[in-house]
């Protein structure tokens, strides 16, 4: 399905900008230029995982659980299921290539992965369709329940617990109830979010946070890595609503490409890692273990360039549609 005149793609711009973010953070990752100053101003979008929670929340609408258990299993488990063994078969590969592993980083070690971590080493991202099909099931059994300020509410002051009792394991359990949190924000957010004043207000608060306590959580592990765990929830959301706004006010002014991207993103965001893996198989064959990090980055780049154009280009296949849950 294609966008069409009528469709606003506001988040389909901002989430264009975070897809593409998120991709070339793991980028500099691979050959280790996360030291970079680069890398470093890149935390500027430090909210671009809670994000994409809250944009689920936004599109959210009463179901009844049976439809949502349904629908999300075809969405997300469908992809996280058929992308983890599609990614594990080209880590074998390389890790054929690398030589010295046994039996069990083969087979046992990516079902540890799965229950601990939420999901394999060969395509690691997707420990987010795991953690948001946790959450809006979640979601969906409390609001038949309790109002959705009471599910705010519960879901912030869990989130601050479980950082403060230092529960780490299994990985899903924290970043599906801190998920919930900025799900049920912006289900709440809907529209409000729009307004001027919201807009002003946290603008203010994202910008004051960035600069006075610059506050950076790895939502996957729940890991603080600098600033107040407090302080970060709240300037998450500041984030999330400033950039709709900004994507809201320039987006006739965007590149087309952009929103093109963020529509089509859970293509991109289910591949991307297996493309680097392929990259880093190549790497290896042709030129050794030992390279100039930014040889590795452009190569990374060129893959990842390469393998998602592919993909976006076979889009309407009937495999490629069942497998990334479309």
């Amino acid at each position: 399905m294609e966008m069409t005149s009528k469709r606003d793609n506001t988040l389909d711009c901002a989430c264009g900008i975070l897809i593409i973010h998120m991709i070339l953070g793991h980028i500099f990752q691979w050959p280790q230029l996360t030291t970079t100053h680069f890398y470093q101003w890149m935390n500027i979008l430090y909210f671009f995982m809670p994000w994409f929670f809250f944009k689920a929340g936004i599109f959210y609408k009463k179901t009844p659980v049976k439809k949502v258990f349904s629908t999300s299993f075809h969405r997300l488990i469908v992809p996280f299921i058929a992308l983890s063994l599609i990614g594990h078969a080209f880590l074998c590969i390389s890790l054929v290539q690398e030589g010295g592993h046994t039996w069990q980083d083969f087979l046992i070690n990516p079902m540890k992965d799965i229950l601990l971590l939420g999901s394999t080493t060969g395509n690691f991202p997707l420990w987010f369709l795991l953690s948001l099909f946790f959450t809006k099931i979640l979601y969906s059994l409390l609001n038949t329940q309790i109002p959705p300020t009471y599910i705010t509410g519960i879901s912030c002051l869990s989130c601050l617990v479980i950082y403060w009792i230092h529960i780490q394991y299994p990985t899903y359990l924290p970043n599906t109830v801190c998920g919930l949190f900025f799900f049920s924000i912006g289900y709440q957010l809907q529209e409000l979010q729009y307004k001027r004043i919201i807009f002003f207000l946290s603008a203010l608060i994202y910008i004051s946070t960035l600069i006075l306590t610059p506050s950076f959580v790895d939502m996957r592990s729940n890991l603080l890595l600098s600033g107040y765990y407090q302080i970060w929830l709240i300037g998450a959301i500041a984030g999330c609503i400033t950039l709709n706004n900004i994507c809201s006010s320039a987006k006739k002014h965007l590149p087309p490409i952009l929103c093109t991207i963020g529509y089509h993103s859970i293509l991109f965001y289910i591949s991307h890692w297996i493309f680097l893996i392929i990259t880093k198989v190549f790497i290896t064959y042709f030129s050794g273990f030992q390279n100039h990090p930014w040889i590795d980055f452009t190569a990374f780049i060129c893959g990842t360039i390469i393998g998602c154009s592919f993909i976006y280009k076979f889009k309407d296949n009937k495999i490629i549609r069942f497998v990334s849950g479309s």
